[in-house]
């Protein structure tokens, strides 16, 4: 209740979700089963009211969601990726909050966002739909749970300056894909020793 009451406070809308509960998850205030993590509210309205969160998440200890578009828009990328973007000092992408889960990462970039053409159609990155929900932290998800990798709190929860962030990501990309590639190349001297 605390997160979710904090993330209202600070202007993000968030909405209750359903609950993981070891084996399958369900609505939270009943035992009935649900298709996955989605809203756990037939009106799946969010809210930025902390007296409302605070209400909804006395009821029962719902996950925490976000509509991606609504206050910031979602890149997902791999794991690899984000450790090459890190790794290589691309900035921009650590001055945004950054989730962590079975996913991947989740990088929340200012709203309106649409990858840049050197970024379709790559493995290991999207920009999640407008209106999918996604779990914020410290939500329990299938697999694991979500955390912070960069805390919200530390950025005044503003989110990422999307046009730089995507710039890193392709260099970083460009980076992560070449040392790949390296990787795997055979070695030339043992293969002609065979």
């Amino acid at each position: 209740m605390n997160a979710a009451a904090r993330y209202a406070g600070n202007g993000w809308a968030v909405i209750p979700g359903s609950v993981w509960n070891g084996r399958s998850y369900t609505l939270g205030h009943t035992p009935t089963k649900t298709d996955g993590l989605v809203p756990a509210m037939l009106s799946q309205r969010s809210y930025r009211d902390c007296r409302q969160v605070r209400s909804w998440w006395t009821v029962a200890p719902y996950s925490i969601l976000a509509r991606a578009g609504e206050d910031f828009d979602v890149i997902q990328i791999s794991a690899g990726l984000l450790g090459a973007a890190v790794e290589h000092g691309r900035q921009s992408v650590v001055r945004s909050p950054i989730a962590i889960g079975p996913y991947g990462a989740r990088v929340l970039v200012s709203p309106g966002s649409e990858l840049l053409p050197g970024l379709r159609n790559r493995i290991g990155i999207d920009i999640l739909p407008p209106g999918t929900c996604i779990p914020l932290p410290p939500t329990r998800i299938r697999g694991g749970s979500v955390r912070w990798l960069r805390e919200p709190s530390g950025l005044e929860y503003r989110a990422g300056d999307q046009r730089p962030v995507q710039i890193a990501l392709l260099e970083a990309y460009r980076l992560w894909d070449f040392q790949n590639s390296c990787e795997q190349r055979p070695n030339s001297t043992s293969s002609n020793q065979h």
